[in-house]
């Protein structure tokens, strides 16, 4: 199954999808904020991130997947927000985002959108 990396400010939410996606079979590891993130990726490479669009005390969704994605091009970002869908699609554009889940969300549709993030990654050339 997928290494999936979630980031949100939020801790509930960050619980409930640690909770979800591992009963799932994911591999899945957690971040408060950009700065744990980045330190998580240390040793530990996802193949899905799912991350909060707007993320207090930090750099935002946005600017997180766009530097997880250089370092890692295989990434694919499932994004997660209060704001709507077609706000937080406007805005962000289509570069390296699988998905946009608004809150609150249904358990079920997130980890349905993981898994197909993770089968839709482009494939390891090594």
């Amino acid at each position: 199954m997928a290494r999936v990396l979630v980031v949100d400010d939020e801790d509930a939410y960050r619980e409930c999808l640690r909770v979800a996606l591992g009963r799932e079979g994911h591999e899945v590891r957690t971040a408060e904020n950009s700065h744990e993130a980045m330190a998580c990726t240390q040793g530990f490479s996802p193949d899905v991130l799912v991350v909060d669009w707007m993320l207090r005390e930090s750099i935002s969704g946005v600017e997180l997947s766009k530097a997880l994605h250089q370092a890692n091009p295989n990434l694919v970002t499932v994004v997660i927000s209060g704001y709507s869908r077609q706000r937080v699609e406007a805005q962000w554009g289509k570069a390296e985002r699988f998905a946009v889940i608004e809150k609150p969300f249904d358990l079920d549709d997130i980890c349905d959108a993981v898994e197909r993030a993770w089968r839709a990654r482009k494939p390891d050339p090594s």
